[in-house]
């Protein structure tokens, strides 16, 4: 595995939310957004990234746990397929997740691997849209 790190930002469409048993609301989420991608001994990769999923959210407004997928594409159409888990890091108040890459075609194909992200909120005051910067690293197999 090489070590990489992935950087961008995003726009979420957020669904309704649904009250719970747990005294959170889950709600679906449909993000848009672009990436760059380091990977040691490679040129910088930027990508479109299109993700869906659904967050658990508590009353404050903070993203709990969540899950999705997404796909990320090359400006020559070759793709990453991603598995996305969220969650909230309470000892340092930030939400973050991991990107699992478990497959892609064309100059991706056979990729492995995994980022772990600290989101950032970009865009605020909107109950159906959210905005944020990503951030991580991770390592990779290509």
């Amino acid at each position: 595995m090489t070590a990489a790190t992935i950087s961008g930002g995003g726009v979420a469409a957020w669904g309704k939310a649904i009250p719970t048993q747990s005294e959170l609301a889950s709600f679906t989420y449909e993000t848009e957004g672009t990436l760059k991608v380091s990977i040691d001994g490679r040129p910088d990769a930027y990508l479109h990234a299109y993700l869906t999923g659904m967050d658990d959210i508590d009353s404050s407004g903070i993203v709990r746990s969540g899950f999705g997928n997404a796909i990320f594409t090359d400006i020559d159409g070759d793709t990453i397929n991603v598995k996305v888990d969220w969650f909230w890091d309470a000892p340092t108040e930030e939400d973050r997740g991991r990107f699992t890459l478990w497959e892609g075609s064309g100059k991706w194909a056979g990729i492995d691997g995994y980022f772990d992200v600290v989101l950032k909120p970009a865009l605020t005051g909107d109950e159906t849209r959210f905005g944020a910067f990503l951030e991580g690293s991770g390592e990779i197999t290509v």
